[in-house]
């Protein structure tokens, strides 16, 4: 039985429990299921970032994020303490035994989420480590006030086995315990569903989740809209290797549904829409993205692509009909779109981004301005994901290395005579406090990536481009003296003089 003291002592850390718990739940959401461009305050490094830690597929269980977890069962057991002192003598009598093995399962799982983040993850999330340290701190405690009443470990088995009993015996206490486990379990999977399942735009969605059509946009996609990074998939109905590339794709998107948007972007090697092709490699690829993009006006784009993918061989004039007439696709509706300003030109608007791009076969997948040919890796994904805003070194070289530097608007943050002294290649120079008034300066339509000589002022940085409407924006994740001193003799970033 808890005496006053002992239960203010025992809610204040349970209360404080719950505000930690809740803050996690809060970026696990923004992180992973709102779609904005979030950095929590504690996304400090590549080693303290409790984005990536949410990011993270170790950060849910069963599809429930474990954070959730933490808020529901610091507020029964609030609700359980009180209702006990009040409703059940064999619990209340019990209750430190109680508390005692439950936050033994508390100390448990954060040594494993410890044990995860070190050994799996390489990121430390700071709230998280708070949690864990007054779940320790809880289990110390009660441990404390029980020993002044047991003595001896021998005696505290002894306690737990006749604990156990009692409950087994009196059938209020054991119905109100497993009545309370139920309603925890409901709880958890009822909020889950309600504000952390898949939330994809619904504008003329297909059958398959995720599969969505922008009618005004004349745009396909996979995932959520907005999402916290973007991959344009240039591609061709004609090609093999897109046919087979769609399929990965697919198991992407699924995967990554609540933070990667894929966006597929017709690049047809057809000489009739376009120029930059000199032959007619795939001469009915032109018409298969017309018929595509007219099906989505009718809210069956995805239906009809995946038809067009599946009669891949024996594509024809006539075949495009005989799959509108299967997808119950107004005919005349069709004909009047094919012959429309509207396709042609989203058709071409494609086109162009991909010549720009230096697009010149598919698959090519493009991501902050990176380019892939080919294929694209859930690690490759990931490499973004669990570092975002940041990037580091390695992939900061291999954009050199690729020549997708060229897509790219590297910021230099530090003041002029560093600058002149030494920078990145390809870096322009915006001071920190002048960057507000030379805004225009830099590339809206490239990738921004900004590194100074702090860890603070390229997030103040990053803050104010976000702020004036860019998208596309990265951080170094350490300044360029650190750089220098890590990996000068591996010659990852090019330095001028």
């Amino acid at each position: 039985m808890l005496n006053k003291r002992e239960l203010n002592i025992t809610i204040i850390l349970l209360i404080l429990g719950f505000l930690i718990a809740a803050k996690l739940l809060h970026i696990d959401y923004m992180v992973n299921y709102s779609g904005a461009q979030f950095k929590s305050f504690c996304n400090i490094n590549e080693f303290f970032n409790c984005d990536a830690v949410a990011a993270s597929k170790y950060a849910h269980i069963f599809g429930i994020p474990v954070a959730l977890f933490g808020v529901l069962g610091n507020l029964f057991l609030i609700i359980f303490i009180f209702w006990s002192r009040r409703k059940n003598e064999v619990i209340k009598r019990n209750l430190k035994n109680i508390l005692s093995i439950v936050f033994f399962f508390y100390v448990l799982g954060s040594i494993y989420l410890a044990s995860v983040s070190f050994f799996l993850l390489s990121s430390f999330c700071v709230v998280c480590m708070f949690f864990w340290t007054v779940c320790i701190c809880s289990f110390i405690y009660v441990c404390y006030i029980n020993w002044a009443a047991i003595g001896s470990f021998k005696k505290g088995l002894m306690m737990v086995k006749g604990l156990i009993t009692q409950i087994y015996q009196d059938k209020k206490s054991m119905f109100a315990i497993i009545c309370g486990l139920i309603l925890f379990c409901l709880f958890n999977v009822g909020i889950s569903y309600s504000f952390f399942s898949g939330k994809c735009e619904k504008e003329l969605v297909s059958e398959n989740r995720c599969e969505n059509f922008k009618v005004k946009e004349v745009e396909a996609y996979l995932g959520d809209d907005p999402s916290k990074i973007t991959v344009y998939v240039y591609t061709d109905f004609q090609c093999p290797w897109c046919k087979r590339s769609h399929a990965n794709v697919m198991d992407l998107a699924h995967k990554f549904e609540k933070q990667v948007k894929f966006v597929r972007r017709d690049f047809p090697l057809d000489m009739s829409c376009n120029k930059s092709v000199n032959a007619p490699i795939h001469p009915l690829a032109c018409r298969a993205s017309f018929y595509s993009k007219c099906a989505g006006k009718q809210g069956k784009y995805w239906q009809f692509h995946n038809e067009i993918y599946n009669n891949q061989e024996i594509l024809s004039e006539e075949t495009f009909i005989n799959i509108s007439k299967l997808l119950s696709i107004d005919l005349q509706k069709m004909e009047e779109c094919l012959k429309s300003n509207e396709i042609a030109e989203a058709l071409r608007r494609e086109i162009e981004e991909g010549v720009k791009y230096k697009v010149e076969g598919t698959p090519v997948f493009r991501i902050f301005g990176e380019i892939l040919e080919g294929a694209i890796t859930e690690e490759f994904i990931n490499g973004y994901l669990s570092n975002y805003p940041y990037i580091t070194a390695e992939m900061l070289n291999r954009m050199y290395e690729n020549k997708s530097i060229r897509n790219i608007q590297i910021l230099d943050i530090r003041d002029e005579a560093r600058y002149k002294e030494e920078h990145l290649l390809a870096a322009i120079n915006i001071p920190l406090d002048k960057l507000q008034n030379r805004i225009s300066e830099i590339d809206s339509s490239k990738t921004v990536i900004i590194y100074g000589d702090s860890e603070i002022g390229p997030d103040t940085a990053f803050n104010v481009l976000k702020n004036s409407g860019y998208k596309e924006i990265l951080i170094l994740s350490k300044s360029i003296y650190r750089w220098k001193n890590i990996y000068r003799n591996k010659n990852i970033i090019p330095a001028t003089k």
